[in-house]
């Protein structure tokens, strides 16, 4: 005997699901509501803010200025006061009301901080035309530190102990620079300075030019640039050292006892004073110049001439020689030990400085 039920079990969960149903319209007509017109206020609709905000704080008895511009220009003036005062000011275009950024100048221990901040929100769209002006005392002698991520950093006189200048997608310009330990760093951005003056200064620009009037330091001078070119009219220092990747080096006006200098695809042209130098280029020329006097000289070159001139009463020892390339000496008295068209070894006089040059496909000329 055969019996025939009925499955109750998809009714049963029908009428589940359509309990859940009303019960979800009902909480929704509470609260729904609202949340649908926050979610549209916050997200549907694009304003434009103006923005003018300014603070003060002494710097008594602080040893450190910090500037965070993120992605604001920087602009430092200086005045007599012993205080950092600063102006956040421009357009914030957002669809989200709670994401304008809004101006800090706060104390953190022996530090006085100017900063900008960004609420963490989701912005459906935000773009911002906006700059930050910063006074500091024009005495100061402590830390600076700067920086701006898509901004640039300038200024007409900056002083302290340890000044620091980044910059990221943006450029450094500053009309006059005074401190013991000097630090800048740009990506994808420029430096341009007119008078930089202290103990030590580091420079390193990627994807950036660099081009200083006069630096002056007591101690080193150390610069790296990556696809820029690096020009420096006048350097003064105990020791330099400077390096480019895919540009040029040039200095105008060296005083310094000791120069290394390093290009990959670039040149290296510079006068010296005296002292001496050591410079190396591939697929770049070499071309060096000493006004009064000098100790040594080596140079190396790859894919690239050589060409030396030296002062007319100089004495020094010589070692040249060039792959594939011509040699030529002229203007100096010198006793050949080896002399070819690829190798020369002597000397002029007593021979107290030295010269020693090697090129792969280059050319070497020496002369007065």
């Amino acid at each position: 005997m055969n019996e025939k039920g009925v499955n109750i079990l998809p009714m049963i969960g029908f009428s589940v699901l359509l309990l859940v149903f009303f019960t979800g319209l009902i909480l929704f007509g509470k609260g729904g509501e609202k949340a649908g017109a926050d979610a549209k206020k916050d997200m549907g609709i694009i304003n434009t803010y103006n923005i003018d905000e300014s603070r003060e704080i002494s710097v008594t008895g602080k040893g450190r200025i910090s500037i965070d511009a993120a992605s604001t220009g920087v602009r430092i003036y200086t005045h007599a006061d012993d205080s950092v005062k600063a102006r956040l000011y421009g357009k914030v275009t957002t669809s989200v009301n709670n994401a304008v950024p809004v101006l800090e100048l706060i104390e953190d221990g022996q530090s006085a901080v100017v900063k900008i901040k960004y609420p963490e929100v989701y912005r459906f769209y935000y773009s911002e035309n906006l700059k930050l002006d910063v006074t500091i005392p024009e005495s100061w002698l402590n830390e600076l530190d700067i920086r701006t991520v898509s901004g640039d950093v300038s200024a007409q006189v900056l002083s302290g102990s340890d000044i620091k200048l980044k910059s990221s997608s943006g450029d450094i310009k500053v009309q006059d620079i005074t401190g013991n330990n000097i630090t800048m760093e740009t990506v994808s951005g420029n430096v341009d300075i007119d008078t930089v003056n202290g103990e030590n200064c580091i420079i390193n620009s990627s994807s950036g030019d660099l081009q200083i009037n006069k630096a002056v330091f007591s101690d080193s001078f150390r610069t790296k640039t990556v696809s820029g070119k690096c020009r420096i009219n006048r350097l003064e220092c105990k020791e330099a050292e400077l390096q480019a990747s895919s540009g040029d080096i040039e200095i105008k006006d060296v005083v310094s006892e000791s120069v290394k200098s390093k290009t990959v695809s670039g040149s290296i042209t510079m006068k010296m004073k005296n002292g001496s130098a050591e410079l190396e280029a591939s697929s770049g020329n070499i071309k060096a110049e000493f006004e009064e006097g000098f100790s040594s000289f080596r140079a190396k070159a790859v894919s690239g001439n050589v060409n030396l001139k030296l002062p007319e009463n100089s004495e020094f020892s010589l070692d040249i020689k060039s792959v594939t390339g011509s040699i030529k000496c002229e203007g100096f008295p010198f006793s050949f030990n080896t002399s070819g068209d690829r190798r020369m070894t002597g000397a002029v006089g007593s021979g107290h400085g030295s010269v020693i040059i090697s090129t792969s496909s280059g050319n070497i000329t020496i002369g007065k």
